[in-house]
């Protein structure tokens, strides 16, 4: 995977690409740094708003150590020992937004440009009286040739004035280094921003990568790739011009418009490389029709995650660049299929995120003598601190790590549970700084792969909820701290991590990592009534609790209202 690369969407559906790529990255998929520029002129966008959250949940979770260097044994007896690296949300994502309503329509729409008779008999030949005089407030509505226009005069203005810090990173990155440097580009091209955006992206950041005074043998370090989303979804109902039977005629159209515009525009601002994703039957995915503002935000799809894993692939580069063209037709929907140079290495990081998340927000049985049912956010939150001191872990994993506190190590050993999860006594340390955090974020994850790896000739993700995660609080008691301790750095180098840049929390959920990783790649010997972990099993991540089960725990940590933004459209 490349160092570096850059992310720039369209509209809400390039919005929902970010938002799955950002997953992407936690489960250690991505490159180590990735920018990603929301673009879109419907400012209350709800898709977009969710994956700005998704995005700051994700970087509040980053900014601590997730590295775990697990001790696989081999062989029969065990004598032969590997190490094998996870290291989950090792992407540094940074995010910025232009995301401002365009003045020229604001100000009484597209007429307003008519300052002759001769751009008036223009502007009437090429556009129809409602283009003229919309305020597009909440986009461009599947007619790029208005939007165009009208975005590419916003961006010269707005792209050095509100994405300053995105040039500058583009600019660092081309003075270091050699080779190339992605730049993907993604969005609908049945939509209204997005759709705008495709044909113009490259020339209006080349335009202002100039202006702040790149060279041009920097500027043409960057690779350029299309992610161009097809219909993949439904509206319930037409809408103003939310027209679901138009959908196919107005991709069409915007193709045959993109094709007009790439053969009369200079070979330099074309796309070096292009996908198409799209669906063969959009009707599984149904929605409400809404127009635009907070209330449009839609669940997330397969083909939006199927997306981002073309923004890896293109990043990747290799041999996929000599190919200008890609379309993805699985004959069938499995992880085998999916456009990624490792299907293995995805499955297998991308279940090792799902499952922590679900061992996290699990609720659990409020039974006493059930404490092992519970999952990690309230087994912290709600046992007494004889009950959590009792875990062999607890030992091992945060009492020896504590120590180097002084307000820790001076309590009385039957107190030292106490001041653990004192936020106010240990600050950033302790184990309850981090339980929303990672609550929200694991949250959101888990309400992101409902839609998007599972639902209606999808079975990526399952759940059995008639099980628990009982074994691997066992198995983290095998966990030595040096399996958590340790950060991999540049090419084979590891580091120990630093007492004081670590977290109680995190250290709980590295160990529980570690002891998912034991069971996937040394299983213990079991009895048939003994259950135990298993990553994947017939394909599917079969997560140990239910969708209700998170909804709950979310509820208690006062996330109920992530629930909404997920559903809030959703039919199905």
């Amino acid at each position: 995977m490349t160092g570096e690369m850059f992310l720039i969407t369209g509209g809400g559906t390039g919005a929902k690409v970010a938002e799955a790529f950002v997953h992407l990255c936690a489960a250690g998929l991505g490159p180590k740094k990735a920018h990603i520029l929301l673009i879109d002129s419907d400012t209350a966008n709800g898709n977009l708003a969710r994956t700005t959250a998704t995005a700051k949940a994700y970087q509040q979770m980053q900014k601590w150590p997730w590295s775990v260097r697990a001790n696989v044994h081999h062989g029969l007896l065990g004598f032969r020992r590997s190490e094998v690296w996870l290291e989950l949300f090792g992407t540094q994502v940074e995010v910025y937004e232009v995301t401002e309503q365009i003045q020229t329509v604001l100000n009484g729409g597209l007429e307003t440009a008519a300052d002759s008779q001769a751009m008036r008999l223009l502007l009437d030949l090429l556009y129809d009286g409602d283009e003229q005089t919309t305020d597009c407030a909440d986009g461009f509505r599947a007619r790029p040739n208005l939007g165009c226009l009208l975005l590419a005069d916003h961006l010269d203005a707005k792209l050095p004035e509100r994405a300053g810090d995105f040039l500058a990173a583009m600019h660092t990155a081309a003075r270091s280094g050699e080779g190339k440097i992605p730049v993907v580009v993604t969005a609908s091209v049945f939509g209204g921003t997005g759709a705008s955006l495709l044909p113009i992206a490259r020339r209006s950041v080349e335009k202002a990568l100039e202006g702040r005074g790149v060279e041009q043998d920097q500027i043409r370090r960057f690779e350029w790739g299309a992610i161009k989303l097809l219909p993949h979804y439904q509206p319930s109902e037409r809408k103003d011009s939310v027209d679901p039977d138009r959908f196919l005629l107005d991709t069409a159209s915007a193709l045959q418009f993109y094709s007009k515009v790439y053969e009369t525009t200079a070979p330099g601002s074309r796309y070096d490389g292009i996908f198409l994703v799209g669906s063969d039957n959009p009707g599984r995915n149904r929605v409400k029709a809404v127009l635009g503002e907070g209330s449009q935000a839609n669940p997330a799809y397969f083909e939006e995650f199927l997306a981002a894993l073309a923004v890896l692939r293109f990043a990747a580069g290799g041999g996929e660049r000599d190919r200008p063209m890609r379309v993805f037709v699985p004959d069938t929907v499995a992880w085998e299929n999916l456009p990624h140079a490792d299907w293995q290495e995805l499955r297998e990081k991308l279940a090792f995120l799902l499952h922590l998340a679900a061992f996290y927000l699990r609720r659990g049985s409020s039974n006493q003598s059930e404490q092992r049912s519970l999952g990690i956010a309230r087994l912290v939150r709600n046992l007494g601190p004889a009950d959590l001191a009792k875990y062999p872990w607890y030992n091992e994993i945060l009492d020896r790590w504590a120590e180097f506190h002084e307000t820790y190590k001076a309590a009385e050993p039957s107190r030292r549970v106490d001041v653990l999860r004192n936020g106010a006594a240990m600050k950033e340390y302790s184990l309850t700084t981090m339980l929303p955090l990672a609550a929200e974020y694991f949250g959101r994850l888990l309400l992101w792969a409902e839609t998007a790896l599972q639902g209606a000739d999808l079975a990526f993700v399952a759940h059995a909820n008639e099980d628990d995660y009982a074994d691997l609080y066992g198995v983290m008691s095998k966990v030595k701290a040096t399996e958590i301790d340790s950060r991999r750095g540049e090419g084979t180098e590891v580091r120990p991590i630093e007492s004081a840049s670590d977290n109680g929390l995190v250290r709980v959920l590295r160990a529980a990592a570690t002891a998912m990783v034991h069971e996937h790649r040394q299983p213990a010997k079991r009895t048939a009534t003994t259950s135990r972990f298993i990553l994947v099993e017939d394909g599917q991540v079969r997560l140990r609790t239910s969708t209700q089960q998170t909804y709950e725990t979310l509820r208690e940590l006062e996330f109920g209202g992530l629930i909404e933004e997920y559903h809030r459209t959703s039919l199905t």
